[in-house]
């Protein structure tokens, strides 16, 4: 029997030997881990971007949310968390024109001048977070962003509200000849996700 233990053992310390020694770019994680409860949450590589969820077609656009870690912007608007902090997220909106869309946007492209407002809150609590998606760039192109520090693992409920261009100033021809039709009226698109995402968005 003592024998027996001894075994269990010795391979339980050759398991923990091997998981140290593996570099932590060969997990697809950060080199440090976070314990929270009984549960460890690894920390994603800066710069992995993790599906929320989408893309839905409405208005003849295209949005999809998602959050990427370890992101940071420039000029570094006033209140963003730091990006390497915990439960820090880049909180992301993909917005992109349609065949069908009638304001001249060529299929797959950013819709530009929105204003996008966000609104997320954790299930089972009374945590809850409001604000706005900047317009920024980043090398997979365009896209609505804003940084945010979540109140840790669990079920969350997102509402992106599109508003059309025309709330930032963006004109559009309405002439018999080259004229498109009116903007969309304001709607939201409602998305629910578990944090931390375990599956990382194919590139």
């Amino acid at each position: 029997m003592y024998a027996g233990m001894r075994l269990r053992v010795v391979a339980l310390l050759l398991m923990l030997v091997t998981y140290l020694c593996v570099p932590s770019a060969a997990l697809g994680v950060a080199a440090e881990d976070t314990i929270q409860g009984s549960r460890t949450v690894l920390r994603a590589a800066p710069g992995t971007e993790f599906r929320i969820g989408g893309p839905v077609t409405i208005q003849n656009m295209t949005i999809a949310a998602n959050y990427l870690v370890g992101i940071e912007v420039a000029p570094m608007p006033p209140g963003m968390p730091d990006p390497a902090a915990q439960n820090v997220v880049h909180l992301e909106a993909d917005v992109h024109a349609t065949s069908t869309n009638p304001w001249g946007f060529p299929n797959g492209s950013w819709i530009p001048y929105l204003s996008i407002v966000y609104t997320i809150s954790k299930e089972g609590s009374s945590w809850s977070a409001r604000g706005v998606l900047s317009p920024m760039t980043a090398d997979d192109g365009p896209h609505y962003a804003d940084s945010l520090t979540l109140a840790g693992p669990g079920r969350y409920a997102l509402i992106y509200k599109l508003i059309p261009p025309q709330v930032n100033g963006f004109l559009r021809h309405v002439d018999h000849a080259t004229g498109v039709p009116d903007w969309w009226t304001p709607f939201e698109v409602p998305f629910n996700f578990t944090y931390p995402v375990e599956t990382a968005s194919a590139s």
